[in-house]
C-alpha cells in the first residue's frame, strides 16, 4: 500500500527550500503540496506583561532602557556583535544597559568586553524567574543568523518588548517589522546598534510596540497552535496510510505525539508522527524518502 508524507516545517525558509533539496546531486526533492507551515505557540499565561516586578534590582539596575538577551552565549549565535553594537550604543545613550540571560562558549570574554559598562550576566535561568526578566526589560535583541524560529523572540514579545533581529532565518518571519520590533537592514555592528538606538531613543514609539508585540502574541498562544496542529493531525477516513514529519525541535514532536493518541481515544483517524531535527541549512540528517 502506497505511504504518503506530509512534512511540517517550522519556518517559511524551509518550506521554500525544501521542494528542490538535493536534486543538484541527483535526487529528487520533495514536492511542494506535501509540505506545509507547522507555526509554534507561545505560553501567553507564563509569559506576560503583568510580570514586571523590578526583578533588576537584584543585579542593581535601578534605571534603563534595559536590553534583553536570552539564550546561547556564543559567537556563533553573534553575540560579539551584539557586543560591540552595545558598545557603540553607549557612546551616545550611556544611560542604557544590557542584561544577558544564559551561559555558553563566549561568556567570560564577552564578561570581560563588557566590563564596567553597565552589562550583566544572570546565568542560565528559567520558568519564573525568566518570566519576570523578560517583562521587567524594555526592549529584546536577536543578533542570531542560524536559528530556525527562535522561541525566545515569541517569549519576548508576549512579555511586552518590542524585538530586534537579523533579516536571516526563522526568528525574522515572528515579528512584524515597524509594528512589533525591527528587522536590521544589515547584519553589522552598525546596522544592529542604529536599530536599537532608534527604539532607546523613542519612548513613545518602543511603548506602541509593547503593545502591538503582546496583541500579536495572544493570537499565536499554545491553545490556538494546538488547534491548527489538530487539524492538521486529522485524516478523513478514506484518506491513504500518512506520516506527519516534524522538521522541528522535540516540541512539535511531542505536540503531534499528543494529538495522535487523543484523536485514537476519540476513534478518529490520526497521522503517524516522525521527528527529524533540523537546522536551516539542512545538514545531512534529514534525507526524503523515495515515493515523497
Amino acid at each position: 500500500m502506497e505511504v504518503h508524507a506530509l512534512v511540517l516545517q517550522p519556518d517559511g525558509q524551509g518550506v521554500r527550500a525544501l521542494p528542490g533539496h538535493w536534486r543538484g546531486v541527483g535526487r529528487q526533492g520533495i514536492a511542494s503540496e506535501k509540505i506545509t507551515l507547522f507555526t509554534r505557540g507561545v505560553d501567553i499565561e507564563r509569559f506576560t506583561p503583568d510580570k514586571r516586578n523590578g526583578t533588576l534590582k537584584r543585579w542593581n539596575l535601578e534605571s534603563g532602557p534595559n536590553l534583553l538577551y536570552v539564550g546561547r552565549v556564543s559567537k556563533e549565535k553573534n553575540l560579539h556583535l551584539l557586543a560591540d553594537a552595545y558598545l557603540k550604543l553607549r557612546k551616545t545613550c550611556p544611560g542604557v544597559n544590557l542584561v544577558i540571560a544564559g551561559d555558553g562558549p563566549y561568556t567570560q570574554e564577552m564578561k570581560s568586553e563588557l566590563a564596567g559598562r553597565g552589562a550583566v550576566f544572570t546565568g542560565y535561568i528559567q520558568g519564573e524567574e525568566l518570566a519576570s526578566l523578560y517583562a521587567s526589560c524594555d526592549l529584546f535583541v536577536f543578533p542570531s543568523t542560524t536559528d530556525t524560529f527562535g522561541n525566545v523572540v515569541l517569549e519576548a514579545q508576549a512579555s511586552g518588548l518590542p524585538v530586534i533581529v537579523t533579516p536571516h532565518g526563522g526568528p525574522q518571519e515572528n515579528v512584524e517589522h515597524g509594528r512589533t520590533g525591527l528587522v536590521v537592514d544589515s547584519v553589522d555592528c552598525d546596522g544592529l546598534a542604529k536599530a536599537m538606538e532608534e527604539l532607546v531613543r523613542d519612548e513613545p514609539r518602543r511603548l506602541r510596540m509593547s503593545h502591538a508585540a503582546r496583541t500579536a502574541m495572544e493570537k499565536r498562544s499554545f491553545d490556538l497552535a494546538f488547534m491548527k496542529t489538530w487539524d492538521l493531525s486529522s485524516a478523513p477516513a478514506d484518506a491513504p496510510p500518512a506520516r506527519l514529519l516534524f522538521l522541528d525541535g522535540s516540541l512539535g514532536f511531542r505536540l503531534a505525539s499528543i494529538l495522535a493518541i487523543a484523536r485514537s481515544h476519540e476513534g478518529h483517524a490520526s497521522h503517524p508522527v516522525e521527528q527529524y531535527p533540523v537546522r536551516t541549512n539542512f545538514g545531512n540528517r534529514f534525507r526524503p524518502r523515495a515515493g515523497w
